[in-house]
Order: C-alpha cells, then structure tokens, then sequence
C-alpha cells in the first residue's frame, strides 16, 4: 500500500470513528429530531392551508351570491362573477370580476392603461348606456 492511499484511508477511519463520539451522536439525534418535526409541521401547513382555501371558497361565493342578489334588486346592469382567493406576496386577499354583458372585466389599477376595461371605466355613464 502507498503512502497516499494509507492516509486517505487513515483520514476515513478517523471519520468514521468521530460520527460515534457522544457529541457527534447527539448533534445527529437532534438533526433527524428537528428533521421530522420540519416534516410535521409542513404536513399540518399543508392541512391548514387546504382548510383556509375551502373556508375562503364557500365564504367568497356565498358573498357573491349576496351581493348579485342586492344588485338584482337595484336592477343594475352588472353582476360580480368569479371570486377567488389568492395569496400574492404571502398575504391572504380576494379578487373579483364585474360581469357587464356576459362579459368578465378585470378590476384595473393605476397601472391600468385607460383604454383597456376595467372597474374604473367599465362603470361610467357611456358605458351603462349602452
């Protein structure tokens, strides 16, 4: 055997001694420890998460529903149409449609060009009118 080889293989028993010193064992129990509660608690993020997204379901299309009840009552020319939920940036918010003429428009904000429909002009006098 060469001297090269000897001390890699010197190094490797080394190695493999130290994995079964007190300290080692214990830095390795509470790795795999830490390990499986990650596990755990990405298990119940994921179960929660599931809840939270039926809960916001149900929620946002029973408030749809009553909201297009009240709109039929004060005979508008409009319906709000797919509700959802998201979470953009981590943050739980809704979003909606108007529904003018069986057709679906966006809510628009600032950076919205004027020219492209949106809540802000879909609503105006010149277009009710029509």
């Amino acid at each position: 055997m060469n001297i090269t080889a000897a001390r890699v293989e010197l190094q490797r028993l080394k190695q493999a001694k130290k994995r079964y010193e007190s300290a080692v064992v214990a830095d390795c129990t509470t790795l795999t420890n830490e390990m499986n509660r990650k596990h755990q608690l990405e298990h119940q993020k994921t179960a929660a998460r599931t809840q939270l997204d039926q809960h916001c379901q149900t929620v946002l299309h029973a408030h749809q529903d009553a909201i297009n009840r009240y709109l039929t009552q004060f005979n508008t020319s409009f319906r709000v149409t797919n509700t959802r939920h998201h979470y953009v940036g981590g943050t739980p918010s809704s979003h909606f449609q108007i529904q003018i003429n069986n057709e679906a428009i966006d809510l628009g904000d600032d950076r919205t060009p004027a020219t492209t429909p949106c809540f802000k002009t879909a609503l105006s006098a010149a277009t009710v009118a029509h």
